[in-house]
């Protein structure tokens, strides 16, 4: 397997809230919670309540959200906040 790093962008309306490379995130959707860790399968998910986020250097960032979609393709994950459904 290559050795790209897990990248993350996550969007408001109005502004980019984080961008960088990633070790993990944790998050939640209508099933529960779930983790997208290096490799994972592509996905899209509506998700809610929060996204934890493990940074290169061990520490943890949390982002508070009510709604939003996240997508993760080729090690890449998207996610927009702001989103109704």
């Amino acid at each position: 397997m290559d050795k790209k790093p897990l990248f993350l962008k996550v969007v408001d309306r109005d502004k980019v809230l984080f961008e960088g490379d990633i070790v993990s995130l944790t998050s939640y959707n209508s099933k529960g919670k779930f983790d997208v860790l290096n490799h994972h399968t592509n996905f899209i998910s509506l998700v809610e309540k929060k996204l934890e986020i493990v940074l290169s250097n061990g520490e943890s960032k949390e982002i508070p959200l009510n709604d939003g979609v996240l997508k993760v393709e080729s090690n890449i994950i998207s996610v927009y906040l702001g989103v109704k459904f």
